[in-house]
């Protein structure tokens, strides 16, 4: 419970205690100085108790006033809530008392000194309804008088459930029926997610990708359709043969190879009850981030996560000095049941990575490594970025091929991106020059600096 005090009060019981004080007596007795200090802290506490029991007498006033009987007769139960469940747990609190309770009266928070806070709550994808994240709510549910004190304000998430002492057994059910509220109207379940800093969720804003538009070789795609899809749509069968409902892989491969775009086109293609949370190392920054991801995970489960850049956690081999990376390792492959808990990871250096986590199966059960483009699949990429462009001459597939050989997808898509922009600003058309002057000046980059610009 806070506790407001008017600063007047506050400085008036200061001042009175410092003038005491000024009259210390005089001379070296030790235990009459001790004695005497211990009076002035006694009278500054009884003041400070004084001006406590004046706030108090407003709370207990309108407690009396509202369940007839004093504040000491009135309990409470107190539920609290992880970072991912904030937004849900308003959501449920506001719905659950408005539609399943009677009487409902929102009350001033924090004494009537301050009006109920109400917050955008994003529900939908890009829709958001206003509620109230801190209040006071005296109602009545199944005839009895009952007040829910919401505070989720900073980091505290928590609700209070206040009641008559007499009233516990319905308080105790009143709270299962929330939480069964909660559980059952749960609109993050089966959605795509991106996981934030300090464990929090918001909706995920992707694109409309099918696998039509990400270049695979087969064998890739098979790994794809046998580790993840195949299993989240067979979970009885995966079950009655003794299989694991659970998998791991780790993308690797240098920038630009499809390892994010083939993320991109799971959240479009995983079946639709599969929650699908996406992070990277800026919000696992610590091992209790790593333990709200997992959390989350397991409450949203069938759940797919796709953790970007690993190889920024994953590194280190000693883990009294990347603690990070010893949670992860607990969390993909420890006491914690991880059913239905599927995760890709991705990464540019795999070679790099700790061998704890990137060779051993129940962590990451495949590694798939995703190379550079072979002629064939140039000339597939060169199709999928060109084909609603306006040449000024038929397309050289087969030179256009051969000079973008080293290089990843995204240059190839940026190299026709580019050309496009210059012929749109000059009013002219696309010529077969503009793509080969473009992909030698990413070759030349690329073996000025040796290695891959494009992240």
């Amino acid at each position: 419970m806070s506790i407001y005090v008017e600063d007047k009060d506050l400085d008036e019981a200061i001042n009175e205690s410092i003038e005491l004080l000024k009259e210390n007596p005089k001379g070296n007795d030790v235990h009459k100085r001790k004695m005497f200090l211990n009076d002035i802290i006694r009278q500054f506490a009884e003041e400070l108790m004084n001006i406590f029991d004046t706030v108090r007498s407003e709370e207990e006033k309108k407690f009396k006033e509202y369940f007839g009987v004093e504040k000491e007769d009135i309990k409470l139960l107190v539920e609290q809530y992880l970072p991912f469940q904030r937004n849900q747990a308003i959501f449920a609190l506001n719905r659950f008392i408005n539609s399943k309770c009677d009487n409902v009266i929102l009350e001033n928070y924090d004494e009537d000194k301050m009006p109920p806070i109400y917050e955008s709550i994003e529900t939908k994808r890009d829709a958001f309804v206003m509620l109230v994240s801190m209040g006071y709510f005296f109602f009545t549910y199944k005839d009895k008088k009952f007040m829910i004190d919401l505070y989720f304000n900073g980091t505290a998430r928590f609700y209070r459930l206040w009641f008559k002492s007499e009233y516990e057994k319905e308080a105790i059910e009143l709270q299962k029926e929330i939480t069964n509220f909660f559980k059952k109207f749960n609109f993050f379940r089966g959605e795509k997610l991106n996981f934030l800093q300090q464990g929090n969720l918001e909706f995920l804003q992707y694109p409309e990708l099918g696998w039509s538009d990400v270049i695979l070789s087969p064998e890739i795609k098979e790994e794809f359709m046998l580790n993840i899809i195949f299993p989240l749509e067979n979970e009885e069968s995966c079950k009655l043969n003794g299989i694991p409902w659970r998998r791991g892989l780790m993308l690797g491969g240098k920038a630009g190879t499809g390892k994010t775009q083939v993320c991109r086109v799971l959240c479009s293609e995983l079946p639709k009850n599969v929650t699908l949370i996406w992070t990277t190392p800026k919000a696992l920054y610590d091992e209790h981030t790593i333990q709200l991801l997992f959390d989350a995970a397991r409450f949203f489960s069938p759940t797919l996560i796709i953790i970007e850049d690993i190889d920024f956690i994953g590194l280190s081999r000693d883990f009294a000095r990347n603690p990070i990376l010893g949670e992860l390792l607990t969390q993909l492959d420890g006491n914690d049941p991880n059913d239905g808990i599927f995760v890709i990871a991705t990464t540019n250096r795999p070679e790099l990575l700790d061998e704890a986590l990137a060779n051993r199966p129940s962590r990451f059960d495949v590694q798939i490594l995703f190379e550079l483009p072979n002629p064939e699949q140039r000339k597939q990429i060169i199709e999928l970025f060109s084909k609603n462009m306006e040449f000024g001459e038929l397309l050289n597939m087969n030179v256009i091929v051969e000079a973008t050989k080293d290089l990843s997808g995204s240059h190839i898509k940026e190299i026709f991106v580019h050309c496009q922009l210059a012929a749109l600003k000059t009013k002219t058309k696309v010529m077969n020059k503009d793509i080969l002057t473009k992909a030698e000046h990413y070759k030349k980059n690329l073996i000025k600096n040796g290695k891959d610009m494009i992240r």
